[in-house]
């Protein structure tokens, strides 16, 4: 109970939408005590600010030549906060006035808010402004709720002040809009609304049947029939009368047949309709009618009514009637929404928003839908074409190594990395002097061993000279082993191509043991594209696929390869684990060398649009939740 005697705040329900079964009967007594609509729209967002238990709302209204802007904030709230969040949202609602709400979650914590916004109307049904409010502690269903509430009180308004409806009599016992309101709060289903107001209104006029149904999508669900505690669609009886109230909905206007002497006329259009004909004609001769209930010009539900044949209905009994009922209309409405689950919700949402597309003019939306449409048709069923971008490397195809040919101490640097060389260029040189030396003596000793071979035969000795002919043979081998290592001093080129390895010159005069490396010549031609290719992406990586790449060097120039292997292992490279694919590589331009890295695109095949530009999230999201 509030501390207010005069107001009750049972909640309308068990979901906690914060709604209370006083807001319409207190902003019907906010517009007794103020003197213009302005100052009504000022005093209902204090009122629904606190009905809804909200920190802050404002409104932004023109009425005639005046501009309404205000703010309230409960007395907790800090409004300078609220106001930076709300305030952006408010003026994106004005560009399209209509019921919108948005759900905003914290980044810790599990509480939420959302953002409602709805338009405000005239006393005309135009549009004047926007209300938007901060409703606390909010999901998904109780957005839902707590944005249908709030835009009936906002419908409300513009008849809070008016003491009865148009169209309706002074004898007659037609509620005003607060009551009809106030009474509709008691109910959180239509069916239960429903149901009271086509039990009550039979007692009331003591007609035979009455019965309701809403409007959905150009159709009309029964949803009460006095005198049943259920609706049977499947019934001979509800089909014909949902048929005949469908028909009322077609026409738009009230629809009467009754015997010969209704007050009708002929030619006033409730001649013809051959639904209520039958209608008529199930129900024995009854009197039948029915009543389009509209908010707005958009008829929301259909009254049907069935009296006997010795009372007739004149116009203005049935307008009479439409005016007791009609103030229930937006009520119904509501309750309508708020009884809806999520997926009817979604439904529905969706609905409307084709409703809008079909309606003429707004080109540039319905353009931007069409493109979304294809987009997301391409997006499910279209293809492309899959590409791997990798890092690679050009490596020589073949080199040849050059190591030391004996130990030695080297003297001179002719080559280093990066010359071109031609085979037979001089690379670098060993000491070779002392094997010099070496050669005279052996030279002197052959002409020696010579000299002694001459004379045994002059002696002759055959043993002198056969042990001569031995020692002369011996000597020559070692001249000729020396003369092998004179000339391997001299360090050459074994092709004609690029030195890629050996930089000799800080280690001249030092010594060097045979087979040491000193240089690597690479040919000219024939250059191998190794491409670095991470881990999750070698399966779509094989032999025979092509590419192109561009070196870093020269980035604008591309040059195409095709794969030859995939190794089969996996390698670290730059802290990453990926698998070498080797390619052939057209790169005999001069300019490219062994070494040079840069990108590589891979063209795989064509694979499923949504894979090609969401494979990584897709991955990302299996690896990271086990799915």
């Amino acid at each position: 109970m509030s501390d207010n005697p005069n107001s009750a705040t049972i909640q309308v329900d068990s979901t906690g939408t914060g709604q209370r079964l006083d807001a319409f009967a207190r902003i019907a007594a906010a517009a007794a005590r103020v003197g213009s609509y302005s100052e009504l729209i000022e005093a209902a967002l204090v009122e629904i600010v606190d009905v809804f238990s909200s920190p802050f709302g404002m409104i932004w209204a023109r009425d005639g030549a005046r501009v309404i802007e205000k703010t309230h904030a409960a007395q907790t709230a800090d409004a300078v906060f609220w106001r930076k969040g709300l305030e952006p949202f408010l003026i994106e609602c004005l560009r399209e006035p209509k019921p919108r709400a948005r759900i905003l979650a914290p980044k810790q914590g599990t509480d939420r808010c959302a953002l409602l916004a709805v338009p405000l109307f005239d006393r005309g049904g135009s549009t004047i402004g926007v209300l938007s409010l901060v409703a606390d502690r909010a999901g998904d269903i109780d957005v839902a709720r707590k944005l249908a509430s709030l835009e009936a009180l906002t419908r409300f308004l513009p008849h809070a002040r008016a003491s009865e409806p148009a169209g309706f009599s002074k004898s007659s016992a037609a509620p005003a809009p607060n009551k009809a309101w106030a009474h509709a709060g008691q109910y959180t289903t239509p069916e239960e609304l429903a149901f009271a107001i086509t039990n009550n209104l039979r007692n009331k006029l003591g007609c035979e049947q009455v019965s309701l149904g809403v409007v959905h999508r150009r159709c009309v669900r029964i949803l009460s029939i006095s005198g049943l505690d259920g609706v049977v669609v499947q019934s001979e009886g509800v089909r014909c009368l949902k048929a005949a109230l469908e028909e009322c909905l077609d026409a738009g206007q009230p629809i009467c047949v009754q015997g010969a002497k209704s007050a009708f006329s002929p030619g006033d259009g409730h001649d013809g309709f051959r639904i209520h004909a039958q209608w008529r004609a199930a129900s024995k001769g009854d009197a039948v009618a029915s009543i389009p209930l509209c908010i707005q010009d958009r008829t929301v539900a259909v009254l049907g009514i069935r009296q006997r044949a010795s009372e007739s209905l004149t116009p203005e009994r049935l307008e009479e009637i439409r005016g007791m009922v009609e103030p229930f209309a937006p009520a119904l409405l509501l309750t309508q929404r708020a009884s809806r689950t999520l997926t009817t919700h979604t439904v529905d949402t969706a609905g409307d928003a084709m409703r809008v597309l079909t309606q003429p003019g707004r080109g540039v939306v319905k353009a931007a839908v069409a493109i979304g449409v294809v987009f997301l048709l391409w997006l499910v069923f279209g293809t492309m074409n899959y590409s791997v971008n990798v890092t690679c490397k050009l490596v020589a195809a073949e080199s040849r190594h050059v190591s030391a040919p004996f130990d030695g101490v080297l003297t001179e640097v002719v080559a280093i990395e990066g010359d071109r060389v031609r085979k037979g260029d001089l690379l670098c040189r060993f000491e070779y002097r002392e094997l010099e030396q070496q050669r005279a003596e052996l030279l002197a000793e052959i002409a020696m061993l010579e000299r002694q071979k001459d004379k045994a035969m002059g002696e002759d000795s055959p043993v002198e000279f056969q042990l001569s002919l031995a020692n002369q043979r011996l000597a020559r081998a070692r001249l000729t082993s020396l003369e092998s290592r004179i000339t391997r001093a001299s360090v050459v080129a074994p092709i004609d191509g690029v030195v890629i390895a050996g930089d000799l010159r800080q280690r001249v005069d030092a010594l060097f043991s045979k087979g040491e490396p000193l240089y690597e010549v690479a040919p000219q031609s024939g250059r191998t594209l190794e491409l670095y290719v991470p881990e999750r992406e070698v399966d779509d990586v094989r032999a025979g696929m092509g590419g192109e790449f561009a070196a870093a060097a020269r980035p604008e120039q591309v040059q195409a390869f095709r794969i030859v292997r995939v190794r089969p292992h996996a390698t670290v490279k730059s802290e990453r684990n990926v698998y070498i694919a080797e390619a052939h590589a057209d790169a005999s331009l001069d300019w490219m060398m062994p070494g040079m890295e840069g990108i590589a695109r891979i063209e795989s095949d064509a694979k499923p649009a949504w894979r090609v530009l969401f494979h990584r999230v897709i991955d990302y999201v299996r690896m990271s939740l086990w799915l």
